[in-house]
């Protein structure tokens, strides 16, 4: 029955697309349905947010998300009712006989609008709809995205027949199909593997997948490796790069953190990954006092004016400095300790905070990526104003330099 037909026989009015909010999921297993999903991948996924795919459900009822973006897969399966959680389809208004948005209508699905990957780029940054690189798990990994995942973990993605098997159930129910052709799937990964951002990274769990588009690694590993391991080997990183003279704060950094600093009340001042202490020096200059920093570099702790820290639990009490600055650090932290970092800045702040992100790739100074977590700025200017109480002020001009552009919170 057509959107129009169903309307006229009295039926459900069709539901309309809506933007993708953020959840927050700075980690997410997407789970397809390929015949390595097995109860045991299933179980080590518990407790961790999971979108499960099509049929992947089944193994995964506790799944948050179910996603499937075919309507006539949802109307095989009556909109899934057993599942608890949330429910998701995409809006396709240009592919021939789709009627997803009264299939949404429904079974109560949420509906986000899709666009063609190969003529949109990659995978959707934008919150108004996903890319649909012609199957669910493609799509699915996109939502998760959106939903603000930067570590994405991909179990069941087998992308081809393991003994006679496409699904771990066998085949999809009439009318349903059951001859994908997987390499119809694979460029669109591909292609989105080349313009994921630096900050999301998507490891495939998989054994024995044809998706050769992600890094690829054994599930226990993955998902054993705790994050303060993770913290540590970003920490080693500094360790090294302090070892070479040129990575220091630049002439052009200095020039702009002396402009944007002066326009702030002087008082007590902290400085959040001081590194050599450059900026240290600029604020004692310009009259803040006193100027504590904290790093984690032992070349760079002096234990007084520099103490050890961590920027997502800082050795100091509430409202213990007036101002507190943290200069082109949040780039280089795991996705989630940004977060937390924000909220430590304004926690032991009084008044102000200055911050600066950059964008730009570290490789050309030390030869090992140390942006790990570059973001557009129009992402960090909405991230700061959701992370930070206060009025949020961003200070724009450094970008058109290659610089950094900052941000100044007044508390």
């Amino acid at each position: 029955m057509t959107q129009q037909q169903m309307v006229a026989a009295g039926g459900t009015s069709p539901a309309a697309p809506s933007p993708v909010l953020p959840r927050g999921w700075h980690e997410c297993i997407v789970a397809a349905s390929g015949p390595s999903l097995t109860p045991e991948v299933a179980a080590r996924c518990r407790g961790r947010r999971v979108i499960a795919v099509n049929d992947a459900y089944r193994l995964l009822p506790f799944a948050d998300v179910l996603y499937a973006g075919d309507g006539e897969w949802w109307d095989v399966h009556q909109g899934c009712p057993d599942f608890a959680g949330e429910k998701w389809v995409v809006h396709q208004p240009r592919l021939p006989g789709a009627d997803n948005a009264s299939c949404a209508a429904r079974y109560g699905l949420r509906m986000v609008a899709g666009a063609s990957v190969i003529d949109a780029g990659g995978f959707s940054q934008s919150p108004a709809r996903i890319h649909y690189g012609n199957c669910s798990g493609f799509q699915a990994i996109n939502l998760a995205i959106l939903f603000g995942a930067t570590r994405i973990v991909l179990v069941g993605f087998d992308m081809r027949v393991v003994d006679g098997r496409r699904h771990f159930f066998g085949d999809h129910q009439a009318p349903l199909g059951n001859n994908a052709k997987y390499e119809h799937f694979l460029p669109a990964f591909d292609h989105a593997a080349r313009s994921l951002p630096a900050h999301i990274q998507i490891v495939n769990c998989t054994p024995g997948s044809a998706l050769r588009s992600f890094p690829r690694a054994e599930l226990e590993a993955e998902l054993a490796v705790p994050l303060a391991s993770r913290r540590a080997i970003e920490h080693q990183k500094y360790v090294r790069a302090y070892t070479v003279s040129e990575y220091r704060m630049g002439d052009r950094r200095m020039r702009d953190t002396l402009r944007d600093l002066s326009a702030i009340p002087r008082g007590s001042l902290l400085d959040v990954g001081c590194g050599r202490g450059e900026m240290l020096d600029i604020a004692t200059r310009v009259g803040f006092a006193p100027v504590r920093g904290v790093d984690v570099v032992p070349a760079v702790i002096d234990g007084e004016r520099v103490v050890r820290g961590e920027v997502h639990a800082l050795p100091f009490p509430d409202k213990a400095f007036d101002v507190v600055t943290m200069f082109d650090v949040i780039e280089h932290l795991i996705p989630g300790d940004d977060e937390l970092a924000c909220r430590e800045l304004a926690r032991v702040a009084r008044r102000h905070i200055l911050i600066t992100a950059n964008n730009e790739t570290s490789q050309r100074a030390i030869g090992e990526e140390l942006h790990i977590n570059r973001r557009p700025y129009k992402e960090w200017d909405a991230l700061f104003r959701s992370w930070f109480p206060g009025a949020v002020t961003w200070i724009k001009g450094h970008a058109r330099e290659h610089v950094s552009e900052a941000w100044r919170v007044d508390l």
